[in-house]
């Protein structure tokens, strides 16, 4: 889960640290420095391949798996779908997903980001595609419908946290971190450095997500179980131009997952936030 595992990425760090006089505090970062990867929007998805990472748009579910719905008012409508992440397609990115198979990330609204994520781990070739799905904007619960459909690139990058209120992640393994709460400027110039991708408009797992108040870790906790270092972001998904993803005011949602379900495969216990100005 940590940069420091990963000798490229341990580089990264420390040429990103040289370029921004920040030595003094290699260490502490390096800490709390997360092995993350980061996932960027890039052409309209035609929903030619089979199984692909995808943003927006609808997914490629299993023959056997019905798409996720939930009863309002006596009338069945559909979850919204956010994305589906080819696992198989990031395994030499990472070490703590899957390393084959496909995870389907759905909410039921953006008012209470119920989650559902759907884990398959069969043959591609038994997808149905999304082309198939008789599915239209009507059928989905919540009022922003289809997202674009968008096919995504994905790199392993240094995720830091942004350091405004954020010291539970550091006050213990790393206080000299607090110093740069007021280096706000700096440290965004920082967190830059380490984007693989030239844009802010990125999603990620295993990501530091900014926050005004509880991390998300906490917020998991205060609503399921464990302790916060037992969870992991699962997914950051930002607002994003390209499938037209715009959570409340340009905000993030994030899905996290306790790392034992994780280890077990076991999707069904995930919890979702929403961090928004």
């Amino acid at each position: 889960f940590f940069a420091r595992n990963d000798a490229e990425l341990n580089s990264d760090l420390e040429k990103a640290i040289g370029e921004t006089d920040f030595q003094k505090y290699e260490k502490g970062l390096s800490n709390i420095a997360r092995h993350s990867v980061n996932f960027v929007t890039t052409i309209p998805d035609t929903y030619d391949e089979l199984g692909n990472t995808r943003m927006g748009g609808l997914p490629d579910l299993p023959a056997n798996v019905d798409y996720p719905t939930l009863t309002i008012d006596e009338e069945k409508k559909g979850y919204q779908f956010i994305a589906q992440i080819n696992c198989s397609f990031i395994a030499g990115l990472q070490g703590y997903l899957p390393r084959t198979g496909i995870l389907y990330f759905f909410i039921n609204d953006q008012e209470n980001f119920s989650p559902k994520v759907i884990y398959y781990d069969g043959e591609i070739e038994k997808l149905k595609s999304a082309k198939e799905l008789n599915i239209d904007e009507d059928f989905i619960y919540d009022e922003a419908g289809i997202f674009h459909p968008f096919k995504v690139d994905s790199a392993k990058c240094v995720s830091l946290p942004s350091f405004y209120n954020d010291e539970q992640y550091y006050e213990e393994t790393a206080p000299e971190l607090k110093e740069l709460e007021e280096l706000y400027d700096e440290t965004e110039a920082l967190q830059e450095l380490l984007l693989p991708f030239d844009t802010k408009s990125s999603h990620g797992t295993n990501n530091y997500v900014f926050k005004q108040h509880d991390s998300p870790e906490i917020e998991a906790v205060n609503t399921l179980k464990g302790k916060p270092e037992e969870w992991m972001v699962l997914l950051r998904v930002s607002s994003d131009n390209n499938p037209g993803f715009s959570f409340w005011d340009a905000g993030e949602i994030y899905f996290v997952i306790h790392k034992s379900d994780l280890a077990k495969k076991d999707f069904s216990n995930v919890y979702c936030g929403l961090e928004t100005s």
